[in-house]
This record gives structure tokens, C-alpha cells and sequence, in this order.
């Protein structure tokens, strides 16, 4: 109903004046702002046929088509014009400068890799702001890293888990415990009604059970407690009874854990298992975030990212032990052959407990978060450096 309207509404707005179109055009950067990118081209694209040379309107689809999965390539015609009709000179004015760091980053996910290094050195001439220069160069440091890491491809195969699992909405964050044939994961189709203010849903849990050789159809995971938003797959115990999960609590996401209780007298199957109610993990700070988290494979360590103070930048990966009396100790951070000045994420640790995975848009990335691994050293128990899988 929300795209039947804005459609009406632009249809109706250039029929009118070139007024109208800049009215459209605000509501076009007000959908951008809350990344509704699909909503902004329903507005944007019919104003650029009927003006075929509006810089502006160039510039923001191809910034829409960037940052939409698997649309990369098409945002490049867009800003590839944009650019011709936004030249830097002596005074770019920030629409030019924005413009052609958006065709670096296009250039970058095509694997145009010298030509978006190119652009970024072009701009790095007409561009006087410090923090924006680094970001440049960051840029073109990836496209380098990238240059390197092609050369060395990694053959693997993807598999759609077929209908049971997954639907038109978002499907994400799957956990599997290593005995036990169930996987949890986190969706955002419609349950029970539970529409967002954005006009989509909040994400909330589902399961499925290997019978028979196939998934069963998934279904909402059976897990008390009241929080308002949404509630999303963490991490999963080796053994599948104990569950860290996000929830949001009032105002603000936090972690939260819970455990898989069977009911007395009952067989150990999906139908007669019952999750009791989550409960905050005593990691979490008060003004800061905690986003993921995993367990170690004996249980006694929960490795998890926060972007609280103290750390090396951006979000990072801390270690909290199990204490004799049940509780979590106070929260290491991993260290520097971990840890960058930038973001962290997704920690993961293999069966045997010796090799760490996680994201990272530090270390060794061709751009954004890259998948790394690091191996525990069995004589000292440290971690070594960080290594781009690939």
C-alpha cells in the first residue's frame, strides 16, 4: 500500500512543476535516511525520465542501487553520468565530492579496482577535510588488499536451504547445535501482526528440525518473556540447551540468555521442549552496545562484541570467563592481533576451541567487513594474527 501511494504521489508531482519535483526529492532523501532505499527509487526514477540530466537524482539512485544487495553493478551507469555532470574543480561543493567517492566504492564492488583507486586519487586533490582524506585512503587500501586476494580464489559452493526455511523476507543469523539436527535463525516476516513503525517487521525467532531427511517447516520459536521490537538468534551451546539471543529492552538492545528445560516424563523431541524465559547477561553495559556473542565448546567463556570505552576503536571482541558460581567474570578485551581501530564483529569459535572467526573492517580487508581467522597458540594460550580467509 506504501509503494501504491508514493507512486500516485510522484506520478501526480510531475505532472505539476519542477517545484513538485523537489518536494519529491526531499521525501525520496527522507526514505534514504531510514535506509528504505527500494522506497526512495519508486519516487526517484519516474523523475528522472522526464529529467533525464538531473544530477541530483542521478546521484541518489546510483547511491540507492549501491546499497542494495546484488544491484551494485547497475548503480554504475547512474553515478558514471553523475560524475560527467558533477566535475571537480578548485571549489567541488560536497554533492561533487560525494558523488565521486560513491563511484570509488561502485567502481570497488564491481572489481573495477584500478579505476576506483583512480577515482580515489582524484579525489584525494580536491579534498581539504582530514577525517574524509583518511577515509580515502582507507578506501584505496582495500582496493589494493583486493587487487592481492583475487589472485588467490577459494572454490566453495552455496546451498539455498530450500522453502522450509526461507521465505521473501530477511533469513539470517542460523544456529546450529553440533549433535542435535535443529536450527534456530532469525526472520522478519509478518508473526502475529507485529508491524514496525518503518511500515515492515520486527525480526523474530524460528526453528526447524531435520526429519526424514529434510528441514521441517519452520515455525515460531516457543520462548516466554515481554520485550518490545526485536528478538534475534545470538549463539547456541555445543550441547543446544543454552541460547544467547538479542532482544531489544525498552529503549535499548541488549543480550540475553536462556536455557532449554525438557518436560518431566517426556521424549527428548522438538515437540516436548520448552525454552524458559531470557534474562540479561550480566556482560552487558549500561550506555553501550553488545551485538553478537558466541560460547566456547566446553561452555566456560562467552566471547562477544561491545563497543564500549576503553578498547582500540569502533566495536570490539572481549572474552568474559565462567565463574565458580555460575556467574560471568569481567570482560578482557581480545587484544591487538585481534582488535583494530575499526569495527569487530561475529565471533565464532571452531569445535576444538583453537581457531577464532569473526569480521572485520580492520586488518587485512579488501572493503567493509571480510571474514578472519586466528589461531590459539597451545604452549601460551595467545592469539595469533589475524588472517583474511580468503
Amino acid at each position: 500500500m506504501r509503494y501504491i501511494i508514493l507512486i500516485f504521489f510522484a506520478f501526480i508531482g510531475l505532472t505539476i512543476n519542477a517545484q513538485s519535483s523537489k518536494k519529491l526529492i526531499q521525501v525520496a532523501k527522507g526514505d534514504i535516511l531510514v535506509d528504505d532505499f527500494k522506497g526512495a527509487l519508486v519516487i526517484l526514477e519516474p523523475i528522472l525520465e522526464k529529467q533525464p540530466q538531473n544530477k541530483e537524482v542521478l546521484k541518489l539512485i546510483g547511491f540507492c542501487y549501491l546499497n542494495i544487495a546484488g544491484q551494485e553493478e547497475r548503480s554504475l551507469k547512474f553515478l558514471e553520468k553523475a560524475v560527467e555532470l558533477y566535475p571537480l574543480s578548485g571549489k567541488s561543493k560536497k554533492d561533487a565530492l560525494e558523488t565521486h567517492f560513491y563511484l570509488g566504492q561502485a567502481l570497488h564492488l564491481n572489481y573495477k579496482f584500478e579505476q576506483a583507486i583512480a577515482t580515489y586519487e582524484k579525489l584525494l586533490l580536491f579534498t581539504k577535510d582530514k577525517d574524509k582524506k583518511i577515509r580515502i585512503n582507507r578506501e584505496m587500501r582495500y582496493c589494493r588488499n583486493a587487487i592481492e586476494l583475487v589472485k588467490k580464489p577459494r572454490d566453495f559452493k552455496i546451498f539455498n536451504l530450500g522453502e522450509e526455511i526461507n521465505t521473501p523476507y530477511d533469513e539470517h543469523s542460523p544456529l546450529v547445535a553440533f549433535d542435535e539436527p535443529t536450527i534456530y535463525f532469525t526472520s522478519n516476516r509478518p508473526p502475529r501482526g507485529m508491524e514496525n513503525l518503518e511500515g515492515g517487521y520486527y525480526e523474530n525467532i524460528y526453528v526447524s528440525y531435520w526429519r526424514d531427511g529434510k528441514w521441517t517447516q519452520s515455525q515460531l520459536l516457543d520462548m516466554p518473556g515481554s520485550y518490545f521490537g526485536n528478538r534475534a538468534t545470538v549463539s547456541l551451546s555445543a550441547d543446544g540447551n543454552t541460547m544467547i539471543i538479542y532482544q531489544n529492552d525498552g529503549y535499548k538492545g541488549s543480550l540475553f540468555i536462556t536455557n532449554l528445560e525438557f518436560r518431566r516424563g517426556a521424549p527428548p523431541v522438538y515437540g516436548f521442549k520448552r525454552w524458559v524465559e531470557p534474562t540479561p547477561l550480566s556482560i552487558n553495559s549500561t550506555n553501550f552496545n553488545e551485538t553478537h556473542a558466541c560460547f566456547s565448546p566446553d561452555g566456560n567463556q562467552i566471547w562477544f562484541t561491545s563497543d564500549r570505552p576503553g578498547g582500540y576503536g569502533g566495536r570490539d571482541i572481549y572474552i568474559s570467563n565462567k565463574l565458580p558460581n555460575g556467574s560471568w567474570g569481567p570482560p578482557i578485551n581480545a587484544g591487538p592481533n585481534i582488535n583494530t581501530e575499526y569495527d569487530e564483529e561475529s565471533p565464532f569459535l571452531s569445535p576444538d576451541g583453537n581457531t577464532l572467526y569473526f569480521s572485520s573492517e580492520g586488518h587485512y580487508s579488501m572493503g567493509g567487513f571480510d571474514i578472519f581467522q586466528s589461531k590459539k597458540n597451545e604452549r601460551d594460550g595467545t592469539w595469533g594474527p589475524a588472517e583474511n580467509i580468503g
